[in-house]
């Protein structure tokens, strides 16, 4: 539900809420303790979850608004095979205040508290130890944009600035410039420092990977580390944008990327438990990533009743380890799970009786990875129409070119790869 109260004309407030439940079944290949010492389990699943939020929000003038917003969630999935039953509670608190400095500057800036806890049955495949952690998350943000040139020349400067229970305070700032030579072309340019900070993923996991007879019995395990670090982007962006006509615009963007202290794993000292001998692999930081890439847009108004857009990405990707990694390090990142070219065509047609037919076709190119995953050419259909001024209905199919495709390696404990199947469904919105 969502409710929607205005108090004068500067004030808002709004309330929403979500309960949900699911179930479905999957199939997984999981290590067993004892011969053969693996099983495929086909098992039911359930999920289950709820959240609530509030927001308040005031207009102060053209130029500056307050918001402030709260929220908790809870979430619980469970598979007894595998990791049990996982719960998860969330609460969350922001502020938002934005305003002017003379009339060349606006200045945002925020603060956001966050507490997680969670509790975790775990079981032999899959587990966190400690079984339940809460952690906290406090931020605040501040950004400034900053007209040099009226019309011509802005910049804008900010930083996120966070304090966590894994890697204490964290900084990553933002620099963006944005140039207007004339009314139809603009240029921009960005540098920005971002982090990805460790969770109860990294730092509590336990994972049998492998049990084999060799003899003796032996057990492989991932497990996490109290010692890891952030993962850091260092990341440089630019873009050009033209507008040689009233209907047709065009985009070019670019980006360089450097990531280091990506997560690895490496091996630690064999151990012996109750005569089964276990070699335990630990989550690191030991690795690092350089991504290259772009994308070419145009988007076209060929008629007031008939829209199209174009577009192309292309993505090239290298990891490998860091220059003092220890021996036996082996890098999480794959970028054979990325394909390096991206293709779409997007077409909209405004039809007699209110009625909207858009036909989106796109390309993805194979993945390099074993066993190799075919590239794709798929295309999804969706017709609208628009009945009164409340009620909306549709008829959308996705994926129709083929019954089924791969988009995926097969990964983990899933013993065979997941295929995409065409789907048609029906969808009615009615607003009051």
């Amino acid at each position: 539900f969502r409710l929607d109260l205005t108090r004068r004309a500067d004030q808002t407030f709004t309330v929403q809420g979500d309960l949900y439940a699911a179930g479905g079944g999957q199939r997984l290949q999981l290590p067993t303790p004892a011969a053969p010492f693996t099983q495929l389990y086909t098992e039911d699943l359930t999920a289950e979850g709820g959240n609530l939020l509030g927001r308040w929000s005031r207009r102060i003038s053209s130029r500056s608004d307050i918001a402030v917003q709260a929220y908790a969630d809870y979430a619980a999935r469970t598979q007894a095979s595998y990791f049990g039953r996982l719960g998860v509670t969330t609460f969350d608190v922001d502020f938002q205040h934005h305003f002017p400095i003379g009339d060349r500057q606006d200045l945002m800036w925020g603060a956001n508290y966050r507490l997680i806890t969670d509790e975790v049955t775990g079981g032999f495949a899959a587990g966190f130890e400690p079984a339940e952690r809460t952690v906290n998350l406090i931020t605040a943000f501040v950004q400034d944009e900053i007209i040099l040139l009226p019309d011509r020349i802005s910049v804008s400067l900010g930083s996120r600035f966070e304090h966590n229970d894994f890697t204490g305070f964290e900084l990553q700032p933002t620099g963006r410039i944005l140039w207007t030579p004339t009314l139809s072309t603009s240029v921009w340019a960005a540098v920005s420092r971002a982090v990805r900070t460790p969770s109860r993923v990294d730092s509590d996991v336990r994972i049998v990977a492998q049990v084999f007879d060799a003899p003796p019995v032996t057990r492989v395990e991932l497990r996490g580390s109290e010692a890891l670090g952030v993962e850091e982007l260092v990341a440089y962006e630019a873009g050009y944008r033209l507008v040689p006509h009233e209907r047709l615009s065009l985009d070019l963007t670019a980006f360089y990327h450097q990531y280091h202290q990506l997560r690895s794993f490496v091996p630690g000292t064999p151990e012996s438990a109750g005569g089964v001998a276990i070699v335990p692999y630990f989550v690191t930081n030991d690795a690092r990533a350089r991504v290259v890439g772009g994308t070419a847009s145009a988007t076209l108004r060929v008629s007031p009743w008939w829209r199209m857009r174009a577009s192309y990405t292309y993505l090239d990707e290298e990891a490998r380890l860091e220059d003092d990694a220890p021996a036996g390090a082996i890098p999480d990142a794959n970028p054979g799970l990325n394909p390096a070219h991206q293709a779409g065509l997007w077409t909209s047609f405004d039809l007699p009786q209110n009625f909207e037919l858009s036909v989106i076709g796109r390309f993805v190119s194979r993945l390099d990875v074993e066993p190799e995953v075919d590239g794709y050419l798929q295309a999804d259909v969706q017709l609208e129409s628009r009945i009164g001024a409340s009620l909306r209905i549709a008829l959308i199919g996705r994926d129709l070119l083929s019954p089924r495709h791969v988009e995926f390696p097969q990964s983990g404990f899933v013993p065979a790869r997941r295929a995409i199947e065409r789907q048609v469904r029906a969808r009615a919105v009615w607003v009051f």
